[in-house]
């Protein structure tokens, strides 16, 4: 009777919510693009209202729309002599949807204003970029298959760009090894944001950056603005949303990736100061703590992180805010205290591993108006990375331990950074700014040689800074055709390396919708850090040379790019690329070898070879095609391709594959989303993709004089074989329903259903000689729950 009555409940509530209207606020304020000063007048409305519903922005660039029906909206910004611009939202029960909408102004042509124009949805945020540049919502991060609100995995999918494997987000960016992407958030430059990351890499497992923080944001892929330093591939530019300042709202959600908690709101409603703050534990890590193993103790990895946004405006001293990200994480096993040798991770010999890793950064960010044209962006922040490593070899006869490896990797970077943002007219706007990171590492490892000894691999103590420096000028011949130029500098002080690097790009818009760009960009990127000290060893004197990095230069890269964009409607577009790059001053070792930092970057480490000199050179060159839907009328897809070819020289001068020269990647993904009620959605999001599968180097099993196995590569063939085509399809479905105030939301991505066998890599065991194959991730399901009030 019970179970009836609980029964008979269920589908009353069920009913109430699906037959219930519930409404919402629509609010925000407008400002122009360049300036960021408030447009007054300018008219809003949301065109798929019935009747439509019209309003203007006040004095200060504010509107508001009060009891507006949940659901989707397209929501329309028209202003006199500024390009429209058209908003989608998804307006919820549970939260208000505050924008902050910024209009571009339109070139005077003689007596005529053309007013006809409108802001495209995927084109940057920055102005200042022309080519292989796109902006993406938050509500992208998660409506992908597979991406789960991680930036990175989602920009996997966009043309130029594969993820390097599924175990961690690394992205391959047009051949390029993922070391030279650039994280920045809210303007400042920050390590690596990623959970299990390896120090001096820009990828992990899991990421720390918090979607539920984050506005729409810019994606790079080459040739990008002179505002971008020390990046060889492309570039993050993420920004985080300021609170609601009118009304707290909070956040819960539970899925297999964490618990998380946040809130944000007003500090007090007689002032427009706001609060954002999330937090998040690994759900595996607190089951464990709870006495619900999921595997061996020790085994289950653990992470937790904190992201928040404090927005201070004022009346006369501008605009402060303040922001910080902060993570750590770890996973250790022990072979010593398991009870059989069949439990060991390798069966042929038995290990004690831990490792430890984090990051955080904290910036404050303060904007002035000089006058109504111009802007003073000034910028501190203070962010550290660490890595501890432990490695210990454990016998499989007696489980006696020996120690065999140490490594603890700590580094404070302190940046400082002023620019001066100024529209001279409609058609000119210029950007000049400086920038300088200062970074103190503390590096230490040591590693067991055959002859009982242990060999210290770098060794860090002291500071050193990295100085940069950029102009960029945007000139708009007129409505149709744009020109940028800019040129970006950088000197690095530990060792004199200094880099002058022009940027420039036209666009011309020679038919409505359709339009041609090309770009040119030098790029240059310091190497990862630790090696700078790499110490070398004398095996006569039994001294070490603790210098043999230290005169590195920057490895660089010449970025060509022409492309074409056909708006062939309001949400339908086709582009095409096709790119070049000539990379050169790549870390190589002086004797002949195939060695190129090029090929790493995509792993759990950065190999510390010492004596190494920038005689590397590498290319990259390739073509691509995206066909998009925007979402209108319920549905999206989004079909890229990219073929492209990454070659490489190391010190043995022979032209090699790249590491990451998977020669094709094509994605095809979509979603369409049901109205099941006036307050009830349900969307299913497929996705497949296929790729060249991973490149490995030719190799023979033979074995030693001890009579155990090893692979014996043959390096002068580096990276010739290539592993089958990668394939695989997921899909994910989303059922979200609001009630009065609240919005509840189930997440279930079914990955890989079709359980492909994409191989990773292939190992052998050293006692018999077997070959076995280890695969990427067969058939899953990962489920979350989110709910918003």
């Amino acid at each position: 009777m019970k179970r009836i009555t609980f029964f008979i409940c269920l589908l009353f509530y069920s009913s109430l919510t699906i037959l219930s209207q519930y409404t919402q606020t629509i609010r925000g304020t407008i400002k122009d693009k360049d300036t960021r000063q408030p447009l007054l007048g300018v008219n809003i409305v949301i065109a798929s209202t019935d009747p439509q519903r019209g309003t203007t922005s006040d004095l200060k660039g504010i509107f508001r729309f009060d009891e507006v029906p949940v659901g989707r909206y397209e929501v329309q910004f028209s202003y006199l002599g500024y390009k429209s611009m058209n908003v989608d939202i998804n307006l919820s029960s549970a939260q208000e949807v505050v924008l902050e909408i910024e209009l571009t102004e339109m070139v005077y042509q003689g007596d005529e204003v053309v007013i006809k124009a409108t802001q495209r949805k995927d084109k940057p945020i920055n102005q200042m970029a022309q080519i292989s540049a796109r902006s993406f919502t938050v509500e992208e991060t998660e409506r992908y298959a597979g991406s789960w609100g991680d930036p990175a995995r989602m920009a996997s999918n966009y043309a130029g760009v594969m993820a390097a494997s599924e175990a961690r987000n690394d992205i391959i960016i047009r051949g390029n090894s993922p070391l030279g992407l650039l994280w920045r958030l809210e303007g400042q430059n920050i390590p690596n944001p990623n959970h299990f990351g390896a120090f001096g890499t820009t990828g992990g497992p899991i990421s720390m950056l918090n979607n539920n923080l984050l506005r729409n944001s810019d994606f790079y892929t080459g040739a990008f603005p002179a505002e971008f330093g020390n990046a060889l591939s492309g570039a993050f530019d993420l920004n985080m949303r300021s609170g609601n300042n009118q009304q707290r709202e909070y956040l819960v959600q539970l899925g297999l990736n964490g618990i998380e908690l946040g809130a944000e709101g007003p500090f007090s409603k007689k002032h427009d100061a706001s609060y954002l703050i999330n937090y998040r534990y690994s759900f595996l890590g607190l089951m464990q703590k709870l006495g619900i193993n999921y595997g061996p103790e020790g085994t289950v990895p653990e992470y937790q992180d904190i992201s928040y946004k404090i927005d201070l405006p004022t009346s006369n001293a501008g605009r402060f805010s303040l922001f910080g990200v902060a993570g750590n994480s770890n996973v250790k096993t022990y072979d010593s205290k398991k009870d059989s040798v069949s439990d060991f991770v390798n069966t042929d010999s038995g290990s004690d591993f831990s490792f430890h890793s984090g990051m955080i950064t904290n910036g404050v960010n303060h904007v002035y108006s000089f006058s109504s044209n111009t802007l003073l962006i000034s910028r501190l922040s203070v962010a550290g990375s660490f890595s501890n490593y432990k490695y210990d070899s454990v016998s499989i006869i007696d489980r006696s331990v020996t120690l065999y490896a140490r490594s603890k990797l700590v580094e404070w970077q302190y940046s400082a950074g002023t620019e001066i943002n100024s529209k001279i007219n409609t058609r000119n706007h210029l950007n000049i700014g400086i920038k300088t990171d200062v970074y103190s590492p503390a590096f230490r490892d040591s590693t067991l040689q055959n002859d009982s000894s242990y060999r210290v691999g770098s060794k860090a103590d002291g500071t050193m800074a990295l100085f940069q420096g950029y102009a960029e000028w945007r000139h708009r011949l007129n409505n149709n055709i744009t020109f940028y130029s800019g040129l970006h500098s950088q000197y690095f002080a530990l060792n004199g390396s200094f880099s002058v690097e022009p940027r420039a790009s036209i666009r011309w818009q020679f038919l409505k919708g359709q339009s041609f760009s090309i770009g040119y960009g030098l790029h240059s990127q310091l190497q990862p850090h630790q090696l700078y000290f790499s110490q070398s060893y004398n095996d006569i004197t039994g001294e070490y040379n603790e210098s043999t990095n230290k005169d590195l230069d920057f490895t660089k890269s010449h970025h060509y790019v022409f492309g074409y964009d056909y708006l062939i409607k309001k949400d339908l577009r086709f582009k095409f690329e096709t790119y070049y790059q000539q990379i050169y001053n790549a870390p190589v070792e002086q004797i002949p070898s195939y060695h190129s930092l090029l090929n790493y970057g995509a792993e759990f480490y950065i190999p510390t070879y010492d004596s190494l000199v920038n005689e590397g050179t590498g290319k990259n060159y390739g073509v691509e095609f995206t066909l998009e839907k925007f979402f209108s009328n319920n549905y999206y897809f989004l079909i890229t391709t990219s073929i492209f070819e990454a070659r490489y020289k190391g010190s043995d001068h022979v032209e090699h594959n790249s590491a990451f020269n998977n020669n094709y990647v094509v994605n095809i993904l979509g979603g369409y989303e049901f109205e099941l009620g006036k307050n009830t959605f349900l969307a299913a999001s497929p996705k497949f993709v296929t790729a060249g599968g991973n490149r490995y180097t030719p190799y023979t099993i033979e074995q030693d004089n001890s009579g155990r196995y090893y692979m014996d590569y043959d390096h002068d063939r580096a990276y010739e074989e290539q592993y089958p085509a990668y394939l695989r399809l997921d899909i994910m479905v989303t059922l979200r329903w609001n009630s009065k105030r609240t919005m509840n939301e189930w997440i279930v991505d079914f990955q890989n259903i079709t359980n492909n066998e994409n191989i990773y890599y292939r190992s052998i065991d050293r006692l018999t000689g077997e070959e076995s194959t280890t695969y990427h991730q067969k058939f899953a399901w990962l489920m979350m729950w989110r709910m918003r009030f």
